[in-house]
């Protein structure tokens, strides 16, 4: 029985091919705005102060605890994914 579950279990792990393969790249990105939300200004149980940042180039929107000003330069890993091949 053990065998088999072993057996089983292997063949699971080496079946499990994975479609994409997932680049990182590190941006440098600058700060375009700075947004402070102090402790209980979403909502009562928010006990923690963060700055909501935007980013110029990329032109998402990031959440950080650590206080940036506006025309700061930050590094953000962007992850792109492509698919493999049919095998």
């Amino acid at each position: 029985m053990k065998q088999l579950l072993f057996l089983l279990t292997l063949i699971g792990f080496t079946s499990c091919n994975s479609k994409y393969t997932i680049t990182e790249t590190p941006t440098d990105c600058v700060i375009d705005s700075v947004q402070y939300h102090g402790v209980g200004s979403d909502n009562t149980l928010q006990v923690s102060p963060y700055w909501k940042l935007h980013l110029k180039e990329p032109d998402m929107w990031i959440r950080s605890n650590s206080k940036y000003e506006k025309g700061d330069t930050i590094t953000v890993r962007v992850r792109t994914a492509t698919k493999n091949p049919t095998r």
